[in-house]
């Protein structure tokens, strides 16, 4: 597994260093539950220990003595983040891809988080859209329905207003309704007025 990680950086409230990694490859399985990854399966648990290997001999460097593999499996927990994709529909199976974004180190626990990138169900992309995106579109869809319904209000308004004002006109014709008739009898009022 190729990937590169960054400098470690120490978080003073929880006394635990994080160390960030990039480009990494995508863990690509097929699952029930796409929630989480059960390493327990050949697949996933070789590529694990692919990826624990070559982390320990890139950290190792930054810490007072090398990572021993044995320690770290016993230490070793998971933390699953599936950002914005919907995970209601339930399905047979998922095919997902999984990426280790950073590991979290505390006195007795290491702690590896690991983001959903993509999403698949029997054959259609569910949520391929990258969750960032797929927030933003429904963020759109939010902010023009609330337009939608603010314009019905207005109209609403200038339609009580205009029969708070005018009335109902039933029976009347369109020439007793126009503007010009009312302009022309405001006029003439005032014309008798002088």
């Amino acid at each position: 597994m190729s990937f590169t990680i960054g400098k470690p950086s120490f978080n003073v409230n929880d006394r635990t260093h994080t160390i960030a990694i990039q480009d990494a490859p995508p863990l690509e399985l097929t699952t029930e539950d796409p929630t989480t990854i059960v390493f327990t399966a050949d697949t996933e648990k070789a590529a694990l220990d692919v990826f624990v290997k070559d982390f320990i001999a890139l950290a190792s460097p930054y810490f007072s003595k090398p990572l021993d593999s044995t320690i770290f499996y016993t230490r070793l927990v998971h933390a699953f983040d599936t950002g914005d994709f919907d995970l209601s529909d339930t399905r047979v199976s998922y095919i997902v891809s999984w990426i280790p974004v950073s590991v979290v180190f505390a006195p007795s626990v290491y702690t590896i988080h690991w983001r959903l990138i993509s999403m698949e169900s029997s054959g259609l992309p569910v949520a391929t859209v990258a969750p960032v995106h797929a927030k933003n579109i429904r963020l759109k869809i939010r902010r023009a329905r609330l337009r939608c319904a603010l314009a019905r209000l207005r109209v609403e308004k200038l339609a009580q207003r205009y029969y708070a004002k005018y009335g109902n006109f039933d029976g009347l014709s369109e020439s007793e309704l126009s503007s010009d008739s009312d302009s022309d009898s405001e006029s003439t009022d005032s014309s008798e007025k002088i």
